[in-house]
Parts: structure tokens; sequence; C-alpha cells
């Protein structure tokens, strides 16, 4: 592979990232005209050495999961689901009240998987509303469409 040939492998894959943690804010559902999203807040815990004790630190991202993958987050995934998201880097601009520029990094989930097999999934079967005899299993994993 010549080097312009490489330059555009890495551009293409530049913005891509996996973050493993435990959601930690509740899942908001919006519905728009053009679709709708969840945000949602993920707290991902970095320790240096194999041991608990050793320190570390914790990571607050705020997610977003747009069109079916939104709706399954707020519907089976409550605050303290392990999850690992599959996304990318989105930066957002504004200005405040004060006319200060402001920015804010978040990421655009592509793709969420549940590690919380038995416990988040009885606890979304016993919060999620749906009419008497309609059993539905909720999947461990969803990929956005688009």
């Amino acid at each position: 592979m010549d080097g312009q040939g490489l330059v555009r492998l890495m551009a293409h894959f530049v913005n891509n990232c996996t973050l493993g943690g435990y959601i930690c804010r509740p899942p908001v559902l919006t519905f728009y005209p053009d679709g709708s999203q969840c945000l949602f807040g993920l707290a991902v815990n970095s320790r240096r050495g194999g041991s608990k004790d050793e320190g570390g630190s914790t990571t607050f991202v705020n997610i977003t999961a747009q069109g079916k993958l939104g709706e399954y987050v707020q519907k089976y995934l409550p605050v303290g689901s392990a999850i690992i998201v599959e996304g990318y880097l989105r930066q957002r601009r504004w200005t405040n009240a004060d006319r200060l520029p402001r920015t804010a990094l978040h990421i655009i989930a592509r793709q969420i998987h549940s590690l919380t097999f038995g416990s988040a999934k009885e606890a979304a079967k016993r919060n999620v509303r749906r009419p008497a005899g309609e059993e539905e299993e909720p999947p461990d994993a969803v990929e956005d469409p688009s």
C-alpha cells in the first residue's frame, strides 16, 4: 500500500471509538419530526494495575443513540446497566448566555451491546408498560440501521 492509500485508510477509521461502562444518567428519549434520539450518560472506569485498590478515575461521557437504537436503550437499559458502545465522536459548539464560545464532545452510538444479561433485562421488563399477554424478550445488541 502506498502512502496515499494509507492516509485514506486512516482517515476512514480515525473517528471510531469503543467504550465500556455503566449507564449513569437515565436515558431520555426525544421524538423529532425526522426521527428520535436518546441521550444518556456512561461512566467509564480506568484502573491502573490489576487491583481495585490501586486507584484510577472515572470519566463521564455523553452518549446519543438515534432511532431504533435509542428506543432500545430507553426501553431495556436502566441506570446501572453495563454496556459497550461502538460509535464516533462528534463535537457540539454553541455560544452561552454570556456570549462565550462553548464546546462539548459526545459519542454518537452505532451499536450498543448489553453486558448485564439478567438483572438489567429483568428490571427493564418490570419498568416497561405493554398490553397484557404481550411478552417481548429484549435483544442483547442492537445496531443503528443507518
